[in-house]
Parts: structure tokens; C-alpha cells; sequence
């Protein structure tokens, strides 16, 4: 926990864009029949951001004689700066969604029902940790200006997806998953959990031996 702190007090000042991605995920979805583009969106935004910013801090700040000085091993500031995306992210969805659901209930007078928000932030986290586990160990390898243009990663995933979704039948197929997803909304909960865990597990295992052979 203590190295989350650490690294959390590192980027705390760079995150007033991240705000803004919630709020521009929020107002861009808010013509949307459902809440979950809203969590999807702000997921790629953030994904997009978050993932880089970090790295982008540590280069610009020169960090590296500082993480050398601490008493803590280069794992566990890899298993710190993936926690506190994850943190971050789950807050960022968070806010985001409900921003959304004030501004549909100020503009259209509508309110989402309680497993239709549990369901949006679930899968826009699910979303988020597949973005930032595929760019993540990219950042390790490379460093932040080689990988400076894979970014752009989570707006390709999201276009695709929103592509797939206004070009095909896929819409009735998503409309069914999200009722069914309704209707089994703990087993929905575990399921994805895991596997969001076994994601983050198999990126984090990659990011650990990347940096370890760069020892």
C-alpha cells in the first residue's frame, strides 16, 4: 500500500485531464439509450491516458535514481502501479456513470435502474483492465516515447465496437447478453471479476519478466 501512496503522490498533480475525459464521456453518451456507453467510453478515455501517464512522469521527472533509493523491490512497483490504475479507473467509471445519470435525469427525465448501473460499471471496468493489461507491459518493454503512438489502443477497440454495434445485428445480440446479464446479475459479478483478475494476472506476469530481463 505504501508504494501505491508513493506512486499515487507522484502523478496526483497530472490527473485534472482525466476529469475531463469523465465529464466528455458523459455528455457524449448522454443521447445514448443506455448507460453503459458511458462507461465504455470513459474506460477508453481513461485507459488511453492513465496507462501512459505514469511513465510519462517518470520520464519527464527523472525517477529512476528516486524508485532505485527506496527500500521496496522493482515488482512491487510494478504491482503498485497496477493497482493504482485499477483504483484510479474504478473511481474514474464511477464518477462517470453517475455524472451521467445526473445530467439524463436533469435533460430527459429518465433514471436508470439500480442493475443497469451495477452492469455499466462492471463492464466498463472489465473494459478498462483488458485496455490498460494490453498496454501496460508494451510501456515496460519500450519505454513511453517508442510506444507513445499505442495509445491510441483503446480508441481502436472502442471504434470497433461502436462500429460493430451501429453497422450490424450485433445490437439485438448485446441487447439479449444485457438482459441476461440482468437477470444473473452476481453470477455476471464473479464471472467477470475473474476474469478481469486472470487478464491483469497474465499482463502483470509479462510486465514482471520484461523488467527483470532488462536487469
Amino acid at each position: 500500500m505504501s508504494t501505491i501512496k508513493i506512486q499515487w503522490n507522484l502523478i496526483k498533480s497530472y490527473l485534472l485531464p482525466i476529469l475531463y475525459y469523465m465529464i466528455i464521456a458523459s455528455i457524449m453518451t448522454i443521447q445514448s439509450s443506455s448507460i453503459i456507453f458511458s462507461a465504455l467510453l470513459a474506460a477508453t478515455l481513461m485507459a488511453m491516458k492513465l496507462t501512459s501517464l505514469p511513465f510519462e512522469v517518470d520520464t519527464n521527472e527523472k525517477l529512476d535514481k528516486f524508485y532505485g533509493s527506496l527500500p521496496v523491490s522493482k515488482i512491487d512497483l510494478i504491482s503498485s502501479r497496477y493497482g493504482l490504475m485499477i483504483i484510479i479507473g474504478f473511481i474514474g467509471i464511477i464518477l462517470s456513470v453517475f455524472l451521467r445519470l445526473i445530467l439524463v435525469l436533469i435533460f430527459k427525465k429518465i433514471v436508470s435502474s439500480p442493475s443497469e448501473i451495477i452492469i455499466s460499471i462492471i463492464l466498463g471496468m472489465i473494459f478498462y483492465v483488458i485496455l490498460i493489461s494490453l498496454q501496460l507491459p508494451l510501456y515496460y518493454k519500450y519505454g513511453t516515447i517508442k510506444v507513445r503512438l499505442f495509445s491510441i489502443i483503446p480508441v481502436i477497440f472502442y471504434i470497433l465496437g461502436a462500429s460493430l454495434y451501429i453497422y450490424t445485428d450485433i445490437s439485438n445480440n448485446l441487447i439479449e447478453i444485457i438482459d441476461y446479464l440482468k437477470n444473473n446479475i452476481w453470477a455476471t459479478i464473479i464471472s467477470i471479476l475473474l476474469v478481469s483478475v486472470l487478464v491483469g494476472y497474465i499482463s502483470f506476469t509479462i510486465s514482471k519478466n520484461i523488467v527483470k530481463k532488462k536487469e
